[in-house]
């Protein structure tokens, strides 16, 4: 008797059976779905500890396959994976009790783009001071390419600082209070902090690298000294650089914008106000 022939699969639904339990594959296929399936929920988890930790270890993998099924990598660089994990969390029904879930994902993005971000030396206020006078103002100043910036209603930077071992600082109880955080790379660290509106103004005007006196340029001396303390403080904790030197590190960079994906929308107002 002929024993029939196995059935020949095409490349194309061979990928996407790795994903869909149900789609027809050959035989001892279940082997390379649960390995693909257990390393891309992996890498979610490294990707967002916090979220895991909020949530727990086995509600997040159950919650991270069904995100992989919707949400498969375009990149092949795994490291660069989830960028939608926060816009995901947002709409998924089981989390529709915890708002905050998707901004404290956010700030896990934020810190994960600020890491690969270009190392780019910061500016700070002895080298301006060293510039002439007649060039100063004409110099160009940008954003240091690991800073991000979150505008969440929620008390997303204190409930992301609860679960990366800041619990110290933490009120007790928790002040449920909209807060804007600013996160970066300080050296071999990740700093957040939530910003002021004289900050958060300071860092959306040096987004598009203007000169540093179109920087401090301000209506009235009150204006002027607000800005000049803003940039006092961005000076001191390496937020911003010389554009110039920006460019160059970019331009040598492969893929220099591949985690620009999980920066989210720049605030357009300072979070102060007391959430419902």
């Amino acid at each position: 008797m002929a024993v029939a022939p196995a059935p020949r699969f095409a490349q194309g639904s061979l990928a996407k059976a790795l994903l869909d339990p149900v789609a027809p594959a050959p035989r001892r296929f279940d082997v390379h779905r649960n390995t693909v399936m257990s390393s891309l929920s992996r890498a979610l988890a490294e990707g967002f500890p916090s979220i895991e930790t909020l949530v727990g270890h086995e509600f997040f993998a159950a919650m991270a396959a069904v995100f992989v099924r919707q949400c498969p990598p375009s990149h092949p660089v795994l490291l660069a994976y989830g960028a939608g994990f926060a816009g995901f969390l947002e709409g998924f029904g089981p989390v529709a009790h915890l708002p905050y879930l998707a901004d404290v994902a956010r700030l896990d993005g934020l810190r994960r783009r600020a890491w690969h971000a270009a190392d780019v030396p910061a500016l700070d206020a002895a080298s301006l001071a060293a510039e002439p006078l007649e060039t100063l103002a004409g110099r160009r100043i940008a954003l240091h390419p690991s800073v991000g910036v979150l505008g969440s209603p929620h008390p997303a930077l204190t409930l992301w600082a609860a679960q990366n071992g800041d619990e110290d600082g933490l009120p007790a109880p928790v002040l449920w209070s909209a807060e804007t955080a600013v996160l970066w790379r300080n050296g071999s660290g990740i700093r957040a902090e939530r910003g002021d509106a004289a900050l958060l103004a300071l860092l959306a005007d040096a987004r598009r690298s203007p000169t540093l006196g179109v920087l401090l340029a301000a209506e009235d001396d009150q204006a002027a000294t607000v800005r000049a303390q803003a940039l006092a403080h961005a000076l001191r904790d390496g937020l911003l650089v010389d554009a110039v030197a920006l460019d160059k590190a970019l331009a040598g960079v492969p893929d220099a914008t591949l985690f620009d994906a999980f920066l989210p929308p720049f605030p357009t107002a300072f979070h102060d106000e007391t959430s419902p």
